[in-house]
């Protein structure tokens, strides 16, 4: 099974691709939602390999999360595994020039089960798949339209 959603921003690709991998934003958007992260990896630079450690309360229960920066290709993708005690999941985000000012963002979530509890739940999620599919939509296009007011002010 995967979730998938995509969207175009009136922005270039150069400010969209930054903004989907500005890490310390999203590391601070975690603080702010009372979980804990750390960074696992050593790396200075924003490549494949960089990792970290998520822990906290998700959705009422006690989760340990690790992330890891699966793809790095400026301007073209990135990807992630998530990998917790019942599930993992490879998050893949691919960026399309649709002229000098548009970019075309496409969003693909793959999550497998590790044991049955998990597999339970992803048949829950198969059933609401649509529903989960537009709160994805619904996220991701808040998130574009500050990428695209950052784009008008500029």
């Amino acid at each position: 099974m995967e979730l998938k959603t995509k969207r175009t921003v009136q922005a270039p690709i150069d400010l969209v691709f930054q903004e989907f991998t500005n890490f310390v934003w999203f590391e601070s958007v975690a603080l702010s939602r009372g979980l804990n992260i750390e960074r696992t990896d050593a790396m200075v630079d924003i490549q494949t390999g960089i990792s970290w450690h998520l822990s906290g309360r998700i959705r009422g229960k006690q989760r340990d999360v690790d992330i890891a920066v699966t793809q790095f290709i400026p301007q073209k993708s990135t990807g992630f595994r998530c990998e917790s005690k019942a599930l993992d999941s490879q998050i893949d985000i691919n960026f399309t020039p649709d002229g000098p000012a548009r970019t075309k963002v496409k969003i693909t979530i793959a999550p497998t089960a590790k044991n049955i509890s998990a597999r339970l739940m992803l048949q829950s999620v198969k059933l609401a798949q649509k529903t989960i599919e537009k709160r994805i939509s619904s996220r991701m296009k808040d998130f574009c339209t500050t990428i695209e007011e950052k784009h008008a002010s500029a």
